[in-house]
């Protein structure tokens, strides 16, 4: 480091232990984060709303973001499970797919690991269809008309 760009004086260095960006008040910002409750989801149609993927996405990065938003945005995050027992239903997106088999595996981990988590949902979503396929033809039909 050149003579010149070192700092003169003591005032000049940065902080060695800075504060944390947010300095907004606990109820403000639990407040602006209860905007991203998630929506209700309708069982009936099998397709998760555009909106509730976008707000579960957000508060998943909240919690990622900081232990001080975590505790706030951690409980919506948590208040409606939703998983896939049917692949037909999944979303191909990397993006949107979220429920299946592993991450069914990784929550039941998170909840057995924080149990405090438990206390959090509200709602669980099963996603399951109610067809099966004919393995010789490939076609996928109704299991109703199976029977």
């Amino acid at each position: 480091m050149a003579p010149s760009s070192m700092p003169t004086s003591i005032d000049e260095r940065p902080p060695s232990n800075p504060k944390p960006p947010l300095h907004i008040p606990n109820e403000l910002l639990m407040s602006i984060i209860e905007h991203l409750q998630l929506p209700p989801v309708d069982v009936e149609l099998a397709i998760i709303p555009e909106e509730f993927l976008q707000k579960r996405s957000a508060l998943r990065n909240l919690c990622l973001a900081s232990k001080k938003l975590g505790v706030y945005a951690r409980p919506l995050l948590y208040q409606t499970v939703v998983f896939y027992l049917d692949s037909g239903h999944a979303p191909k997106d990397p993006v949107e797919a979220f429920g299946g088999l592993r991450e069914l595996m990784l929550l039941v981990r998170t909840l057995i690991t924080k149990p405090a988590y438990c206390s959090f949902i509200n709602n669980i979503v099963c996603i399951a269809g109610l067809r099966c396929a004919k393995w010789w033809s490939g076609d996928v039909v109704p299991a109703k008309a199976l029977l």
